[in-house]
């Protein structure tokens, strides 16, 4: 995972840069300066969409997700992206986007602005509120970042780390 801790400096620095510059980004330049690169240090093929499908829709009448990460071509972990200068700790991201996740039987979903990855729960049994499971921002903490995103990679996925974390997480919460 030496590649991710790179890639999470690399994508710090851009923050920085961005910031001073006062850069507008929009959705799209957010998703390939930030986020696809940490997708990849990830282990995930950003250009295979048997594994990372963009723009997936359930059903053909559904808004899409930006992206849905895949395990043998099930959707294990979606992500939702926003613009750099989104706040995404307005409900209206989350609530839609869990619900969504929900109804399409995935458990984890990650909303993220490239600096901010919030990580959640969609099938906890808790009030919405209260699926949120971390948060973190690289540009300000690289070692908690590293640590979450971590469970985020293909083969922690694969092996269902982060619901081991989760089930510790859920009853010391209680």
């Amino acid at each position: 995972m030496d590649a991710l801790l790179g890639t999470l400096k690399e994508c710090a620095a851009r923050i920085d840069d961005f910031r001073s510059h006062h850069t507008q980004l929009g959705e799209e330049n957010t998703k390939a300066a930030l986020i696809e690169p940490v997708l990849k240090a990830l282990g995930w093929d950003t250009s295979n969409p048997d594994e990372v499908h963009h723009e997936y829709r359930r059903l053909s009448n559904d808004n899409p997700v930006d992206y849905a990460l895949l395990l043998l071509r099930t959707p294990r972990l979606f992500l939702e992206a926003k613009d750099l200068w989104a706040n995404l700790a307005d409900p209206k991201w989350s609530i839609q986007f869990i619900a969504y996740a929900t109804a399409a039987g995935v458990q984890w979903v990650v909303l993220t602005n490239g600096a901010e990855w919030r990580v959640y729960n969609a099938h906890a049994p808790v009030p919405i509120e209260q699926k949120l499971f971390r948060t973190v921002r690289i540009d300000e903490d690289l070692d908690s970042a590293y640590t979450v995103l971590e469970l985020l990679s293909k083969d922690n996925m694969r092996e269902l780390r982060i619901e081991e974390l989760w089930k510790g997480f859920f009853i010391d919460r209680k």
